[in-house]
């Protein structure tokens, strides 16, 4: 078993951690704003040191592909326990997305893990109480990790609709390339002209994650975000952390020997719900975790954003991992192509968002879910769950005159009269608000009514798009 060894300490402005492998010594970073971090306490700085420790380095195992006996100069921290479990949800899909052995068994993967060794130092301290801030704001103060994406500005948009204080914050790894240029350009942009705070904080601990389609490392993304947030929490006096996760994250799918498992677990209600415990235990109750999105498809989020909040969110979207230096949009990839059609069906011209190429042509045909084959890769839309979510949206571009070959396609296709045949049925589940219990019970009618009202239009709009009675 080969040894690997990790030191850490903290810093004027964040977390220092150096990783020992073989003779290989490498040095990562997390670096907060001088004000975010001065004012943190030094018990609770120690706390969020073991958490990230761990956090960014529990899955080398399985980057690695060896049994690594690991040792820690922290104690083991509360975050263990999260972990673990997101890798025993995950371990029935990292085969099928990945490849990941040559028996394509997930129990090769558990070896990995539970055979390798976690050695953390003795720690006699106790967890401290999480200082209280009082305040003279009288506005409920939110965190949110902010992309750009629609998911992102919904939640946005209407916790402002509720006269919150919002605290927007990305977390800027040296993988993030472009996107990470982009979107510190959209930053002072958008937050310029809504007067917004936000923060961007340095995470070189990103170059721990895998950085090819694999999935190691990224299942923990949201958790590592979560901790991250802490300091921010502290300073802004913050009770909620709100993540923009929506209703297609719950999906199951069949994985081996038709265990059926959740491709984006960690985004999924239950997980959102595990990861507040979390949050909770690590401020003595006084952050929380949760999401305002679990009742809405992608279709109805666009739809939402169109009908009351267009102005200042569509010129700014930007939901793509592989922009260039002169695009926030690749154009070559399954999220622009999902973007793309689900614009277009709600009516939008995607140049509003900063498309500069027309998706609907034949070379793109490989990135859509509804020509007879799953789309390209190893993502969400590869999976093939959206599928009659891509459908409804390629069925009402039909309805709306486009002419472009993909959609000249598509109404050729047996989706098409499978849409046509369930329009009310496929309208009612992406169009409309569902059950869910993720809203805070003090928010929930406010945020409800709010969608309904946008939702209602909307899809009485569409019935007459398609010549329909509601």
């Amino acid at each position: 078993m080969e040894l690997l060894n990790i030191s850490t300490q903290n810093q004027s402005d964040g977390i220092r951690a150096s990783i020992t492998y073989g003779k290989k010594k490498q040095t990562y970073s997390l670096s907060y704003p001088a004000s975010v971090w001065k004012s943190y306490p030094l018990h609770l700085k120690e706390l969020i040191r073991e958490n990230i420790a761990y956090i960014f380095t529990a899955h080398l195992p399985f980057l690695y592909k060896k049994q690594l006996e690991i040792r820690y100069d922290t104690p083991r921290p509360l975050s263990s326990l999260w972990i673990n479990n997101l890798f025993f949800h995950f371990l029935p899909g990292y085969n099928r997305m990945h490849n990941f052995v040559d028996d394509h068994k997930s129990t090769s993967i558990m070896k990995l893990f539970f055979n390798s060794h976690y050695i953390f130092t003795r720690s006699n301290n106790t967890l401290l109480p999480y200082p209280e801030k009082k305040s003279g704001k009288k506005k409920e103060t939110v965190i949110i990790p902010f992309s750009f994406g629609k998911d992102s500005f919904l939640t946005y948009w209407v916790t402002k609709k509720l006269g919150f204080n919002q605290i927007l914050i990305w977390y800027h790894d040296p993988t993030n390339g472009f996107e990470g240029k982009q979107k510190e350009l959209l930053f002072k942009k958008f937050c310029t002209k809504t007067k917004n705070k936000y923060y961007f904080v340095r995470n070189e601990f990103g170059l721990l994650r895998a950085q090819d389609e694999k999935w190691f490392g990224w299942e923990s993304a949201l958790l590592s975000w979560a901790v991250m947030a802490l300091p921010i929490a502290y300073k802004e006096n913050a009770h909620y952390i709100l993540f923009s996760n929506e209703k297609s994250t719950n999906a199951h799918m069949p994985g081996e020997e038709d265990i059926s498992f959740i491709p984006d677990y960690e985004q999924s209600s239950g997980a959102t719900k595990e990861l507040s415990l979390l949050t909770q235990a690590l401020t003595n109750h006084s952050l929380k975790t949760s999401t305002l999105l679990q009742g809405l498809h992608d279709l109805g989020i666009i739809a939402i954003l169109k009908e009351g909040f267009y102005e200042d969110t569509v010129p700014y979207l930007m939901s793509c991992w592989d922009s260039t230096a002169h695009s926030r949009w690749c154009q070559n990839c399954t999220k622009c192509a999902r973007m793309y059609v689900y614009l277009r069906a709600n009516g939008i011209d995607p140049k509003e968002a900063g498309f500069t190429e027309n998706m609907f042509t034949e070379k793109k045909k490989k990135l859509f879910n509804v020509f007879g084959v799953n789309a390209t890769g190893t993502g969400w839309d590869a999976m093939g769950l959206n599928t009659h979510e891509q459908a409804l949206a390629f069925y009402l571009c039909v309805k709306r005159g486009y002419t472009d070959p993909l959609v000249k396609e598509f109404a050729a296709q047996p989706l098409f009269l499978f849409v046509e045949k369930n329009i009310d049925a496929l309208l009612e589940e992406y169009f409309s608000l569902h059950t869910e219990a993720s809203t805070p019970s003090r928010w929930k009618q406010k945020v409800d009514r709010i969608y309904t009202s946008y939702l209602e239009k909307t899809k009485k709009n569409i019935y007459s798009l398609c010549q329909k009675k509601s």
